[in-house]
């Protein structure tokens, strides 16, 4: 039975039956070897379950960005608030944009092969005048400027398309 002894601010109890102490011990050891696997196991069942979740998302946002690579603009259905969610935004975004820019140089290579089609029709069909003996410009010298005109102008949309395309270069090189 413990023994009391009481000071004027402390108490100081001790226990004259050591034998009790090793028992609370060994049943706090049995119980702990017991307890210890069971919680390890459920532990790394749920971090497992976790870790396939999110992997999974990973993976379907991988496979989406290689199909955005190859040219295939697919949706991407990640709906969450986390960081996952949040770069699938993203790409949902760079995808979009790229939808744009495509768009848009395809608009441009119309304009831009509807613009080189005239002066070379031109020249062509002047060049075939003359070729024939036929003047459309009066005198050989007035034909044959209007195709010098038509290569000047020919000459300066290829030139304004490799700057255009050299700017954009720099552009993408600063980024």
């Amino acid at each position: 039975s413990p023994v009391t002894i009481q000071s004027s601010n402390y108490f100081f109890t001790t226990i004259k039956d050591i034998t009790n102490i090793y028992d609370v011990k060994n049943d706090q050891l049995r119980f702990f070897s017991v307890l210890g696997p069971i919680v390890s196991v459920v532990v790394a069942f749920i971090m497992l379950i976790l870790s396939k979740l999110l992997t999974s998302r990973i993976n379907r946002l991988r496979k989406s960005t290689m199909k955005v690579a190859n040219g295939e603009y697919n949706a991407i259905e990640i709906k969450s608030k986390d960081e996952i969610g949040e770069l699938a935004d993203a790409l949902v975004s760079m995808r979009d944009e790229l939808l744009r820019q495509e768009k848009t140089k395809e608009e441009m290579i119309h304009n831009i092969s509807h613009d080189l089609k005239t002066p070379i029709a031109t020249i062509k069909s002047y060049g075939e005048s003359i070729k024939d003996g036929i003047y459309p410009y009066d005198t050989l010298e007035k034909s044959v400027d209007v195709i010098i005109e038509n290569a000047d102008r020919l000459e300066a949309k290829v030139h304004s398309l490799l700057f255009m395309n050299r700017v954009e270069y720099l552009i993408s090189q600063d980024c």
